[in-house]
């Protein structure tokens, strides 16, 4: 991306240490960043992120009106959203189900410390196989109402969809990768590395930040490889580590991926978010996942699919269906990145 437009002018917003070079813009590339962080779903970000700099980097008032307006959308949205989750967590415990929150519910909370921040559809939660029927049986008995995929998803992604109209989605998940996933982590060793939070007033169990952050990686990289929810994956990478920082293992980081035969993904996805965010990604992690010395090339790929946009993203696959996603795939089954 060149410098100076839009896209990189968000980035730059978004960075946590003090940018520079936001003085100078029109009200016009104001509009088109406050669009492009709206498409990304991170406008409630922004709007917190362009707070402390209100003094240096002056805003038009309608700019400032349009963020704080997604800001209070979302605030709205999720407060719906983790009331829901509240009675649901409160009933699945008082059946005796172990629940661990998955991704946004836990971010926004645990994560980003504030609900508005991190925009969500819907809700995913990981059960013991063996507690599958008595959660399915709670949110039936709750009004919700089960996907007419489920059975798709039975197959390909080890998760039931359940809706209430209006509310949004419950995905029930049983395992932690899909069964198509050329990677594995063990449910069980999750499990175990799991600990406890509180989120929507109840105690739950989330993902170790390793594993949270080995998860996002996975999902970000392979499962989505990268274009298919654009910035708001990688901010959520960038704020864990930012949330968890001193307190990250990195060495076992490492061991995981290497373990799961996911040290490809982890390091791009990670060479990414240090590259586009500045998150604090030790070199030293990153020589350990990918220890030769990969191509300027392939994270300019990666980048590029981040900011494809609707009208790009269709041009692209009429133009070329596979191509990109392809050689992504190859490149996380080649030994190493060159």
């Amino acid at each position: 991306m060149r410098k100076g437009t839009p896209e990189r002018l968000l980035l730059a917003c978004l960075t946590p240490t003090a940018p520079t070079g936001l003085r100078g813009f029109p009200e016009s590339t104001w509009d088109e960043v406050v669009r492009l962080a709206a498409y990304h779903g991170i406008a409630p970000l922004l709007f917190r992120r362009m707070q402390p700099l209100a003094v240096e980097v002056p805003l038009p008032d309608r700019i400032v009106a349009a963020l704080r307006g997604l800001y209070l959308d979302s605030m709205v949205r999720n407060m719906r959203l983790y009331s829901r989750l509240h009675d649901l967590l409160s009933a699945l415990r008082s059946d005796g189900v172990e629940v661990l929150l998955l991704k946004g519910a836990h971010l926004a909370q645990a994560v980003y410390g504030d609900i508005a921040l991190r925009p969500m559809a819907d809700v995913d939660i990981l059960v013991r196989k063996e507690d599958l029927w008595r959660a399915e049986q709670r949110l039936l008995g709750m009004g919700y109402a089960p996907s007419e995929e489920n059975g798709k998803y039975e197959r390909t992604d080890l998760h039931f969809a359940y809706s209430l109209p209006e509310e949004g989605w419950v995905e029930l998940h049983w395992d932690i990768v899909k069964p198509h996933w050329p990677f594995r982590m063990d449910v069980g060793d999750v499990w175990q590395r799991a600990h406890t939070a509180t989120v929507a007033g109840v105690d739950v169990w989330v993902l170790s930040p390793e594993d949270l952050l080995l998860y996002l990686c996975l999902h970000t990289g392979f499962h989505h490889t990268f274009d298919y929810f654009g910035l708001k994956p990688i901010c959520d990478i960038a704020e864990v580590i930012r949330r968890y920082e001193g307190r990250l293992a990195w060495p076992e980081v490492q061991r995981r991926a290497r373990q799961a035969g996911a040290a490809n993904v982890v390091y791009l996805t990670l060479a990414l978010v240090h590259r586009l965010l500045g998150a604090n990604v030790p070199e030293e992690a990153l020589r350990g996942l990918a220890p030769g010395r990969p191509s300027p090339e392939i994270i300019s790929l990666a980048e590029r699919r981040v900011f494809l946009n609707v009208n790009t993203r269709i041009e692209a696959v009429e133009a070329e269906p596979s191509g990109m996603s392809d050689g992504l795939g190859a490149l996380w089954m080649a030994k190493g990145i060159v």
